[in-house]
């Protein structure tokens, strides 16, 4: 169990330093500072409610941080004692894989700010907040080649069977209603361009000038498709002899 003592990061970064007090914290959060919430729900409830940030739309975010409150509380864990008492947070950013991996993290106890865990979770998350901008990753983006998928939330769909049935289609939302545009009713490019455009209507979310283009399929898509009949399906990306290394 972690103790809560402040660890060196794997990867330094000395020019990312927690602020003070005024500059992260809003009038009104201050105000709730003063008296520290019973429990952590109340904790999170009103980290949520008070949030600063603009939260991005939800086909803008990796899955796991679909909810709102998921997307508050990323890439930041809990720090507590050997009694497992919730002392503090540490957000943390992991790049790369295998041994040339590299961890970047910062730890905030409550007891740096008199014992106060909400202002220990703002810093928390300034300190996040920061490092994503840094490493120009996108909010709700798992690292910065996600910034290069501009509708995280639209995937291709291609049955097993002989028929090999294919759709674009939205990703489950709780409380919406799933987008789907059948391949073969609609050529390959048109059925991603009405989806993203379905969606966005649905959510309010703004368009780019130009649409993206609908991305390639899988090498195991493909070769249902073709198989299925399906013409205008553009071919798999070749990956590059690095990744098949790994």
């Amino acid at each position: 169990m972690d103790s809560g003592k402040l660890r060196q990061s794997e990867w330094p970064d000395h020019d990312l330093q927690p602020i003070s007090h005024i500059e992260i914290i809003h009038p009104r959060r201050r105000a709730l500072s003063l008296s520290v919430p019973n429990t952590r729900a109340d904790l999170l409830a009103v980290c949520v409610a008070n949030a600063d940030e603009i939260v991005p739309p939800v086909h803008t975010r990796s899955k796991r941080w679909h909810s709102d409150n998921a997307f508050e509380m990323r890439r930041i864990n809990e720090l507590k004692n050997k009694a497992g008492e919730l002392i503090g947070y540490r957000p943390m950013i992991q790049q790369g894989h295998g041994s040339a991996r590299r961890k970047v993290y910062a730890s905030f106890r409550a007891s740096d700010f008199d014992g106060n865990l909400l202002v220990a979770l703002a810093q928390a998350k300034a300190w996040r907040d920061q490092t994503e901008a840094r490493l120009g990753i996108k909010p709700g983006s798992l690292s910065s080649k996600s910034v290069e998928r501009p509708f995280a939330g639209v995937s291709l769909n291609v049955s097993n069977n002989s028929g090999a049935r294919s759709y674009w289609g939205s990703d489950a939302v709780a409380g919406k209603k799933k987008i789907r545009r059948y391949i073969g009713q609609k050529s390959y490019a048109e059925a991603y361009r009405e989806v993203i455009l379905l969606v966005a209507e649905r959510d309010q979310i703004p368009l780019p000038s130009e649409l993206p283009e609908a991305p390639p399929p899988r090498a195991d898509q493909h070769r249902r498709m073709l198989k299925a009949g399906f013409t205008d399906i553009p071919p798999p990306e070749k990956k590059s002899r690095k990744s098949r290394s790994q």
